[in-house]
């Protein structure tokens, strides 16, 4: 009988269905998004309302099932995630699905500090390690090595791992940054890329005393800044070997956005294309320096900067990878490409915006002027400048703006994973392997946290001294009115003698380098790298921007999540040289 009665209703089924596959296709096509989106609609308005403990975060609906929020997310990351924070209220953290993988996105900055504290096996490594396979091209060997680290950064390993302590990928790299970027490392640096910087301005003959037009500000300078900061970091030899390393550089640069979001090679060949060429490059590189010089001899008593590899930090970044099983010459390629782009290209991105947003106020260049001269230092040769770095990042005007502009201009998800258990954070829990994250552009136009001036300055513009306090105007500084009473801020506005810079008690608005211990341990490579660059710039070029009265630069938000959002756009000026 049950066989008679199946039998029936297969009989019935394929009465129903069209006999044309391709209508069976379409019709499949049509419905199932339908109803995909509509389920995780209902569920996840079920979730955002209900008021059960220890509930999972609402989803931000989709239509298709493999491909999820991946679609928007290529188009506009920085809109899209500022939406799905919004979508169901304050407070309330959503779930993002991009293909295979998905994260969380917290809509309060607040909320995230305190997960940045709540313990020692929260750690964004998981991420970075997918970064290193999809932005930098380490192959799955290699990148074993990365996502088996669960040992954290500490010298003594975190309960429950088994790692061998030359496997400690992410203890060696954040110990051997901390050391080799501070200090007399740091100094040697810095020194290095101001000296090379202001080499070639003052022998470059591209620009001279009369005006000369440029089609694009941006694509002049970062050139610049890019070639003298890679030379201070990893020598002469690397662009001596490859000519064309800066333009393929930028091609590179680029293609980030796309590979960032895991398209395989047949998607788009170009991007892939324009990584592989520097990546030879660097391999170039790699093969000469190890024809040249021991990479063991990186004790105490070597050099802090020899010309084969630059600073003595690629050298130990060299010398402990090669330990590991599976580092091979493509892998030693791929976390230098790593570090280039964190080191340098964001800085320089960074730099130009510095220089793009002060030249549109034309009355804070004499201000700006007047603080480089506090950090001059005499030079005899002709056509360069000299600073005393430290000096210049601490000059109030300068810092101001360095903070106004990654405020405004870095693009990024800070994320924390818990690798072995759960997160509960409020009523909400999170399972473990699961990155959960706060975008930097909402937590810098946060106004509950952040000074708009009565309404007169928004969060969304450039304000040059927005983190400046003066004694005569009780309503200076970086914060709002609600965090200036938390903080009880007016006694020490009212106490200063002179215009002041600080940033004290913003630590949850400003996280352009991250928080907690996993805080860049390269922030002060990459603020000496702004703020000197800038300073070379201003006291060797004169520049006018021909843009039409009223223009505002607007970021290029594709670039989300890679850091520094470059400008849209070409920015045309007139430039010449100053007389020094």
């Amino acid at each position: 009988m049950a066989i008679i009665h199946g039998t029936a209703l297969a009989r019935t089924a394929a009465a129903w269905l069209p006999s044309d596959w391709r209508l069976t296709l379409a019709a499949l096509v049509i419905v199932v998004p339908i109803f995909n989106y509509v389920a995780l609609m209902v569920r996840s308005e079920f979730r955002a309302r209900s008021t059960k403990d220890g509930r999972r975060p609402p989803d931000i609906p989709y239509w298709f099932p493999f491909l999820g929020h991946i679609l928007p997310l290529a188009k506009d990351p920085a809109g899209f995630l500022a939406k799905a924070a919004d979508r169901y209220g304050a407070g309330i953290p959503v779930h993002v699905k991009v293909g295979p993988r998905s994260f969380y996105v917290l809509s309060s900055p607040t909320v995230f500090m305190t997960l940045t504290k709540a313990s020692e096996h929260l750690t964004p490594k998981p991420s970075i390690a997918i970064f290193m396979e999809n932005m930098f091209g380490t192959r799955k060997r290699a990148g074993k090595i990365y996502r088996a680290d669960d040992s954290g950064i500490n010298p003594k390993p975190l309960p429950g791992t088994s790692v061998a302590h030359k496997d400690r990928m992410w203890f060696h790299q954040n110990q051997a940054a901390r050391k080799y970027l501070s200090g007399k490392s740091l100094q040697t640096i810095g020194k290095r890329f101001m000296a090379y910087l202001s080499r070639n301005i003052g022998n470059s003959e591209t620009i001279g005393k009369e005006w000369v037009e440029l089609p694009d500000l941006y694509d002049f300078w970062k050139d610049q800044v890019f070639e003298a900061a890679l030379t201070a970091l990893f020598g002469p030899h690397l662009l001596r070997l490859n000519p064309s390393f800066t333009k393929d550089f930028w091609d590179y640069n680029a293609a980030i956005p796309m590979l960032l979001m895991g398209f395989p090679r047949w998607v788009t060949p170009w991007s892939y294309a324009a990584r592989d060429r520097v990546l030879e490059g660097i391999k170039k590189w790699h093969q000469y320096a190890l024809a040249h010089e021991d990479v063991t001899q990186a004790g105490p008593s070597d050099p802090e900067w020899d010309e084969n590899w630059g600073s003595v930090y690629l050298k130990v970044r060299y010398n402990f990878r090669s330990a590991m099983e599976g580092m091979d010459a493509d892998a030693h390629a791929s976390d230098d490409l790593a570090l280039m782009v964190a080191a340098n290209a964001n800085a320089m991105m960074s730099a130009s915006w510095f220089l793009i947003e002060t030249l549109r106020d034309r009355a804070l260049v004499p201000r700006l002027l007047a603080e480089l001269d506090n950090a001059r230092q005499p030079t005899s040769e002709p056509g360069q400048v000299r600073f005393d770095i430290d000096r210049l990042c601490s000059q109030p005007l300068l810092s101001s703006i360095y903070t106004e502009t990654l405020r405004l201009r870095i693009g990024l998800m800070i994320n924390r994973t818990s690798q072995h258990k759960e997160v509960r954070l409020g009523p909400w829990r999170f399972p473990p392997n699961m990155p959960i994250g706060v975008s930097t552009v909402r937590t810098g136009s946060n106004a509950q946290l952040w000074n708009d001036k009565n309404g007169t300055k928004p969060l969304d513009k450039f304000w040059a001294e927005r983190c400046i306090l003066y004694p005569d105007d009780p309503d200076s500084g970086p914060w709002s009115r609600e965090r200036r009473e938390q903080l009880g801020e007016e006694l020490k506005v009212k106490a200063l003698d002179k215009p002041t810079f600080s940033m004290d008690g913003m630590s949850g608005g400003w996280i352009p380098y991250g928080a907690g211990e996993f805080m860049c341990p390269g922030r002060h490579l990459a603020k000496q790298e702004m703020i000197g660059s800038y300073a070379v710039f201003l006291a060797s070029y004169d520049v006018e921007l021909l843009v039409p009265d009223g223009w505002e630069p607007q970021p290029d938000t594709t670039y989300f999540g890679t850091g520094t959002m470059p400008p849209l756009g070409k920015i045309p000026c007139r430039i010449r040289k100053r007389a020094l």
